[in-house]
């Protein structure tokens, strides 16, 4: 095991010497004395691109200087000298040279602008001199100027609002308009139309461009516009522009006619665009109505359309007949002055109508009763009466008949029926009446007929 060690140790000191030797037979020439090596650069030419405001570091590096006495020189397209291997020449301390190893020898630019842009070249001492060429290009992100005080524009209905936004960066930026949500849709296309309906979102208007015209402005265009402008260096910025239209004020009621009842409370209530807002008031029998009173009261809100728009509403209490009438809502501006007119009216509650139910019908029965006439037949009858024994047993039956019935001796018993609504009617009886039961119905104009036939029975009677 030692001898095996004791080789291998050997071997590695003879490669190691070997190594050396060919080292030192290369950097040598024929005659013994020693070579030299021809420094290189990295690149002969590069671009490099930095954002205005940040770190610039234009590479140089050089190879095989050996024991070559090295000179970096760095030179600006004026051919100024701008540094000396490690030494700043020129009064500038945003540029330095910087250097991590033997081989770098960069340009450094802290906090660059845009007027570094251009050719810088490094240059080495050698026989000929090498160079290498860089080209700096600086970009600037986009900026907005604006040249509206307060960046407000206030423009009068069916007139033309112009909105301006500079814009400037390197490249030159791109400037598109954006309308904020909650503010009025313009109509679909290119150009901006004549009116402005509404939107929900942030949507783009117009073509790109510094400059976005309105023409014909109606009150539906106010709001807040945003110019954004973007080169491809980021941040892109935006910029706020508001728009006021002077326009004539607009009311709006939500009834017209308002009833209520004697004592009670109500309220009226109002709807008022228009820019600028001056007075509004509610005015009653001509004369404007003062709120916080033990009548009346005014409360006014912004509305939440925004837009210019407030409600005031009228409240009155204790409602008494000299409060009816006519009730007018006015506002009025520099542009000019608009109303409405509202109704209020007593109103009366409808009472029930009482429950109608149906009279108690009163039905009176009068009975036609059948008079029977006490008779004895003497046997000399029959010959004056055919089949007197057959009528014998129902004599009493026919005169009672003949007595009430007609000439057919069809019997009929009818009821009568008084109502106190409608006043008697007469229906047929709906139970059949037996003789000998009316003598308790009082009914005396049957009963003066019944005595009439009997009586004229008796006397036929009695002549025969």
């Amino acid at each position: 095991m030692t001898t095996i060690s004791t080789t291998k140790m050997m071997t590695t000191t003879m490669m190691v010497q070997l190594v050396m030797v060919l080292t030192a037979a290369i950097s040598l020439g024929v005659d013994g004395t020693p070579l030299k090596l021809t420094p290189k650069l990295d690149k002969t030419s590069v671009n490099y691109t930095v954002v205005e405001g940040r770190t610039a570091i234009l590479p140089c590096i050089v190879h095989d200087l050996g024991t070559h006495k090295v000179k970096v020189v760095w030179m600006d397209q004026w051919q100024t000298v701008l540094t000396f291997n490690e030494d700043r020449i020129i009064d500038d301390p945003r540029i330095n040279v910087a250097r991590t190893n033997d081989v770098e020898w960069n340009l450094k630019f802290d906090r660059v602008k845009y007027g570094d842009q251009g050719v810088y070249a490094c240059q080495v001492n050698t026989t000929p001199a090498l160079s290498q060429v860089v080209m700096l290009t600086v970009v600037v992100p986009p900026s907005i100027t604006s040249e509206i005080p307060g960046d407000m524009v206030t423009v009068k209905e069916g007139k033309t609002a112009t909105l301006t936004c500079n814009a400037t960066g390197i490249p030159r930026p791109k400037v598109t308009w954006y309308r904020q949500p909650g503010l009025n849709d313009l109509h679909p296309s290119d150009s901006l139309s004549e009116s402005c309906d509404h939107t929900s979102s942030t949507s783009r208007i117009g073509q790109a461009g510094e400059v976005l015209v309105i023409h014909n402005v109606t009150r539906h265009c106010g709001g807040k516009y945003d110019c954004v402008a973007d080169n491809g260096v980021p941040p892109e910025v935006r910029k706020t522009i508001q728009v006021k239209v002077r326009f004539v004020p607009e009311v709006r009621l939500a009834n017209k006619r308002m009833g209520q009842s004697l004592g009670r409370d109500t309220i009226l209530e109002c709807t008022v665009s228009g820019y600028p807002q001056v007075l509004t008031l509610w005015k009653f029998q001509g004369n404007p109505i003062v709120g916080d009173s033990k009548k009346y009261k005014i409360e006014i809100y912004e509305h939440p359309d925004g837009l210019d728009t407030i409600s005031m509403n009228l409240f009155i209490y204790n409602i008494t007949k000299d409060d009816y009438g006519l009730y007018v809502c006015v506002s009025s501006n520099g542009e000019g002055m608009s109303k409405q007119t509202m109704e209020l009216y007593q109103y009366v509650e409808k009472t029930k109508a009482p429950v109608i139910t149906s009279p108690t019908t009163t039905t009176t029965t009068t009975t036609v009763s059948r008079h029977i006439i006490p008779k004895t037949f003497r046997p000399s009858d029959s010959k004056r009466f055919p089949n007197t024994k057959k009528n014998l047993h129902k004599g009493n039956q026919f005169r009672g008949r003949l007595a009430i019935g007609n000439r057919r001796g069809h019997h009929h018993d009818r009821t009568e029926l008084v109502d106190t609504k409608y006043g008697p009617h007469t229906k047929p009886a709906e139970a059949s009446i037996r003789a000998g039961e009316g003598n308790s119905c009082r009914h005396e104009p049957s009963f003066i007929l019944s005595a009439v036939v009997s009586l004229g029975l008796t006397l036929l009677w009695r002549r025969h």
